[in-house]
């Protein structure tokens, strides 16, 4: 008798070819980072320093799990008090969930709408000198980033959508 596969398939859409960058960006800060193994996301505090973090009050201390294996990401919301939405999905604390290459991960300030105080993070795999990503200011206005070829953040190369 065969073995039932019960893991998904990985998308090719979610595989990356060079070594994934996490952008977070609050406010008027960008902070970038590389991802790889295990790295733990969550608020920054006096006694507390995770992997990958933020100073945003919207942040739990223990937010979520960045995973990477190989050309896979993978994100878990560790039961988060703001939770955590992937490209506009809402996640299920403690589910895994892939990442792939151009997705937007957002923390809310509020439960009903989009705030100027929310944590927006980028994971791809572009080279932040190509991109001059650090360089953009986040107008007050500014109710939603788009990203992709010719959107607000815009990425290269063929693993990103026009749309």
């Amino acid at each position: 008798m065969a073995k039932e596969k019960t893991e998904k398939k990985t998308r090719k859409s979610d595989r990356f070819v060079k070594k994934p960058l996490l952008y977070i960006f609050y406010e008027d800060d960008v902070k970038v980072f590389e991802l790889a193994g295990i790295q733990y996301f969550g608020r920054k505090t006096k006694s507390y320093v995770p992997d990958l973090y933020s100073d945003a009050l919207t942040v739990s201390r223990r937010h979520g799990v960045f995973r990477t294996y190989g050309d896979v990401v993978v994100f878990t919301d560790t039961g988060s008090s703001n939770g955590t939405t992937i490209n506009d999905q809402k996640l299920e604390p403690m589910k895994p969930e892939r990442v792939g290459d151009g997705s937007v991960l957002r923390i809310h300030a509020k439960i009903s709408a989009v705030s100027l105080h929310d944590i927006v993070m980028v994971v791809t795999t572009d080279n932040p000198e190509d991109t001059g990503w650090t360089n953009i200011p986040l107008e007050p206005e500014m109710r939603t980033l788009e990203v992709g070829r010719g959107k607000d953040i815009s990425l290269r190369g063929r693993t990103a959508s026009r749309n």
